[in-house]
């Protein structure tokens, strides 16, 4: 499929995965509406941030974030905008027929795309007298104009939106925006825009194979779901001493560089196909797609390898354990903190057993999200499960995942959020999570351990102190992504040695602790938004 790059157009992108409920359609003419300039981190250019991160990470590491963010130039580019088009692939004939000529929203996406693909919420039937001339090979193309005064920016409240968002449109929001759609269209003045030919429809593909050397016999094929940064830097360069990594699935096709050999095979469906066949799933998608991928992986008998969040409703958590209970597969959660170096030496300078309580406090510092970053969306839940579980899992993996006895959340005007958990044998959490304060080396965190008159203290998962009654029992330093490499290589090694992984015990409390305190937050932020909406009830 090609994608406007510039003023020319890129013609070797896949075209994005098309759900049963939704169109593929030719685009005949296409204007921009808006940049969107909050939906994905994008670092400043600055010398200063390289010199911090390379103190923090090492050469290594930051040259790999480096190379990846750089790999990110396409996927940044995207806008909101409006169009005309041709059915070409029909969810219902009876709403919008092969061949029919539509005007469209598209809410997130490249400068301009040779085909577009859609919910019907965003299409409308149009009449072709009322068109400018089309044409099958040209595309009718109007970038953002900035010198324009707009005044009624209809759009704004649909910017960015997503069908993985879990933000479903009325039929009243719809029929609005696509009136304001068709009045954009007619008031354009398409004399004035360019012209792109495209002489030759390419052919529609989701999938790109590549012949390949044979992967070795004894290993195990793996897929990937989920091309971002972090599968880049942590992801595939510690995984793939230990496994056959065939197939990288991820949705945005921009993301995907297929002059890469990287893989075998390359597909932007958010699933795996009926006539794929895996032995390890390695998911690092949409936080609600990790449950049911990894589902999909354990009915297969396969190993699901699956970054936080592991659910993200009580739902969720429900039908995961039943498929543990009933799959041959294993899966593996990717808390990296259950991998510190300083775990081990923590349990030393206590000088406790395994089954003793250790209470655990910490303050949680998360960098502020763009405002239409996908962490914002309804399906992802709060920043209590986008970031908080590492925390919470933390602290039950050092109490060996013992029972919950009570938990209670705090939510401060400010959005910061404290909450504390005891457990059954006496371990005490409490943990403030805030985004208020410095983003000079991003996410920062400061944990305290304490039991038997001893306080250990970890700082940013590099630095440690142990103290005890009267002197420094130990100091230690390192390098704060070691405990990500030694979590792949463990995992890694348990996989090729056909080991278990999670149990049902340390699954079910922890992400049912998570989903505990996630139901408390939604209350709170519910009875905040009824007194801002009725001040006389009182809070």
């Amino acid at each position: 499929m090609r994608v406007l790059v510039g003023i020319k157009w890129r013609d070797d992108f896949l075209d994005e995965h098309r759900h049963p409920e939704e169109y593929r359609i030719q685009v005949l003419a296409w204007k921009n509406l808006d940049k969107l300039d909050n939906l994905y981190f994008i670092r400043p250019k600055s010398l200063r941030l390289l010199w911090n991160y390379w103190r923090e990470i090492g050469l290594v590491e930051l040259w790999r974030k480096i190379v990846s963010r750089s790999q990110e130039q396409y996927r940044n580019q995207k806008y909101i905008s409006c169009g005309l088009g041709r059915i070409l692939e029909s969810a219902d004939a009876q709403k919008f027929p092969m061949g029919q000529i539509v005007a469209f929203l598209a809410p997130r996406h490249s400068p301009c795309l040779e085909r577009v693909v859609l919910p019907s919420e965003f299409l409308i039937k149009v009449d072709q007298s009322d068109l400018p001339a089309l044409s099958a090979s040209t595309i009718l193309y109007q970038p953002v104009f900035t010198q324009e005064l707009v005044v009624n920016l209809w759009w704004v409240n649909i910017r960015g939106w997503s069908f993985y968002s879990g933000r479903v449109l009325s039929y009243r929001t719809s029929a609005t925006l696509m009136k304001n759609v068709l009045e954009s269209i007619r008031f354009t003045d398409w004399h004035k825009a360019l012209i792109l030919q495209v002489p030759e429809p390419s052919r529609i593909t989701e999938v790109k194979e590549y012949s390949l050397a044979k992967r070795p016999l004894d290993r195990k094929n793996a897929v990937l779901f989920g091309y971002g940064n972090y599968a880049k830097t942590i992801i595939l360069p510690n995984l793939k001493s230990y496994l056959s990594i065939d197939c990288i699935h991820e949705i945005d096709p921009t993301q995907i560089s297929l002059q890469e050999n990287l893989v075998r095979k390359w597909d932007t469906s958010p699933s795996c196909r009926d006539d794929e066949d895996y032995d390890v799933f390695l998911i690092a998608g949409f936080h609600h797609t990790h449950t049911p991928l990894a589902i999909q992986a354990l009915q297969r008998n396969a190993y699901a390898v699956v970054e936080k969040p592991i659910v993200v409703s009580n739902t969720q958590l429900a039908e995961l354990i039943r498929a543990m209970q009933n799959s041959k597969g294993q899966l593996f959660s990717c808390f990296h903190k259950r991998y510190l170096p300083f775990n081990e030496l923590a349990i030393s300078d206590l000088k406790i057993d395994r089954d003793e309580s250790i209470n655990y406090h910490c303050i949680v510092y998360e960098v502020p999200l763009p405002e239409l970053h996908w962490y914002q969306w309804q399906n992802s839940k709060s920043r209590l499960v986008s970031n908080g579980c590492h925390w919470i899992d933390h602290f039950l993996y050092l109490n060996n995942f013992c029972q919950v006895s009570s938990s209670n959340l705090v939510i401060a005007k400010d959005g910061t959020i404290n909450c504390s958990v005891e457990l059954e044998n006496g371990a005490l959490l409490t943990m403030v999570l805030t985004d208020i304060g410095s983003e000079r080396i991003g996410v920062q965190d400061y944990i305290e351990l304490r039991a038997n008159d001893v306080t250990i203290k970890m700082i940013n998962g590099s630095a440690y102190l142990a103290e005890g009654k009267d002197r420094i029992i130990r100091r230690a330093k390192i390098n704060k992504m070691q405990s990500y490499k030694l979590m792949y290589q463990k995992i890694g090694r348990k996989i090729v040695a056909d080991e278990p992984g999670d149990s049902l015990q340390s699954v079910n409390v922890s992400a049912g602790l998570l989903m505990t305190l996630e139901n408390q937050l939604t209350e709170q932020l519910n009875q905040q938004r009824l007194y801002e909406t009725n001040p006389s009830i009182p809070e």
